[in-house]
């Protein structure tokens, strides 16, 4: 498991991680597609377009830029 904080991801197998889930964080990972292997959250005033989020959660930007 990895989990990406602003640019930097942390690997499990590097170091311990933990991440705590609301319940609708525990919802949406429910149910989300069997294909899918990612979930993000951002925050709510967020500017970053939807194509901005989906290329920052892939590695393609930075985020905030």
């Amino acid at each position: 498991m990895r989990v990406k904080i602003g640019n930097v991801w942390h690997n499990a197998d590097e170091m311990p991680i933990c991440i705590q889930l609301t319940p609708q964080d525990q919802a949406n990972i429910a149910n989300m597609a069997p294909d899918c292997s990612m979930y993000a959250h951002f925050p709510f005033d967020c500017v970053m377009t939807t194509e901005q989020k989906l290329k920052w959660m892939d590695g393609r930007q930075s985020y905030g830029k």
